[in-house]
């Protein structure tokens, strides 16, 4: 069977452009990546992700190819304006997905506005506790060392840029430095988990060398409802290192959902 294409867009968030990339047929699935992404886009799990839906994955402000935006000034702001992305794009609750810095943003917005979402999936997400300390986690993730960071085997990163030059992977990679810098600079808000009212799957590499996978089992505790899965040899961003079986624990996740905007 083959995948499904990806199709590539701008959208206007808060007066500037915003690259988003999407495909697939069936219930929106918005994702929302981390501070060390360069716009890899329709790679790992997505492409499969998109058999079943209409999978959604905007390059947030700064980084790969949406322009930063200086209105934004924090986290909250950023919210504001992707919720208007999901109200727009959506048309109707979504399944939301996150990971790292995307996954904060993502439970932050559940927490906000639960009526736009029908299921949530968070891969290792910020905001578990008070002042997590993105400055020194960011400063370790640098050009050329950057998939030792973020992936338990580094060829697994290389992997996920295979429509990119090495000269385009730098040049993306010094914009989005740019990002990371004026985002860590908010670093992560602690966020209110146990006050979450919408299902939630929360999936964690064991080996991250980011953020530490004990905090999956703490944060489902803090879930009501949510479950947690914690993968082996996996480390920071299990949906481009193990997209197989990323894709098999977030669709069984998705299939008990109860049906949105008559899809199921």
């Amino acid at each position: 069977m083959a995948l499904p294409e990806a199709h590539e867009r701008m959208v206007d968030l808060e007066g500037s452009p915003v690259h988003l990339w999407e495909g697939g047929e069936g219930p929106p699935l918005v994702f929302f990546h981390g501070a060390g992404s360069i716009g890899q886009g329709w790679v790992g799990a997505f492409p499969l992700l998109a058999q079943h839906h209409r999978v959604i994955l905007p390059d947030l402000p700064g980084f790969g190819l949406s322009p930063d935006n200086p209105r934004l000034k924090n986290f909250r702001d950023l919210g504001a304006a992707l919720i208007e992305l999901l109200r727009s794009e959506g048309r109707g609750r979504v399944d939301l997905m996150g990971n790292s810095m995307g996954g904060g943003i993502a439970a932050g917005i559940a927490l906000e506005h639960p009526e736009l979402v029908r299921g949530l999936v968070l891969a290792a997400p910020g905001g578990l506790h008070e002042n997590e300390n993105m400055h020194a986690e960011a400063a370790r993730v640098v050009p050329g060392e950057v998939n030792q960071w973020l992936f338990y085997r580094p060829e697994r990163g290389r992997e996920s840029f295979p429509t990119l030059s090495p000269e385009e992977v730098r040049t993306r990679w010094r914009s989005t430095r740019q990002a990371l810098g004026r985002w860590v600079q908010q670093g992560f808000v602690k966020l209110d988990y146990p006050k979450l009212k919408v299902p939630t799957l929360i999936v964690w590499g064991r080996q991250d060398r980011i953020l530490p996978s004990q905090w999956a089992i703490e944060l489902s505790e803090r879930i009501p409802g949510s479950r947690a899965v914690v993968l082996e040899e996996c480390g920071h961003i299990p949906q481009l290192e193990l997209p197989g079986e990323f894709t098999q624990i977030v669709e069984g996740f998705l299939s008990t959902l109860p049906s949105t905007n008559g899809q199921s």
